[in-house]
């Protein structure tokens, strides 16, 4: 068996991962920068639509992070109980 403390563990190489796409990114990234829309606009709408019909859903909502749903919920929770 293995000793965990011995055991390596490569790191994520992002470069290599990037490098196919890296067309499509960097067109995306000069889209954005030309617009000057570095939030909401087209591209995110876009991806949310794309996103959506990958999940086959017919809404899909990006957010910044995975905290700020539940802050969403939260304050729809509050909301509601202030409404009744």
């Amino acid at each position: 068996m293995r000793d965990l403390a011995q055991m390596e563990v490569p790191f994520l190489d992002l470069r290599a991962q990037h490098l196919s796409l890296e067309v499509e990114l960097t067109a995306a990234f000069q889209r954005v920068l030309r617009d000057a829309v570095f939030v909401g606009g087209p591209e995110l709408d876009r991806f949310e639509s794309e996103f959506a019909a990958y999940c086959d859903v017919t809404e899909a909502v990006a957010v910044s992070s995975g905290r700020m749903p539940c802050d969403w919920l939260t304050s729809l929770s509050v909301l509601k109980l202030v409404t009744k």
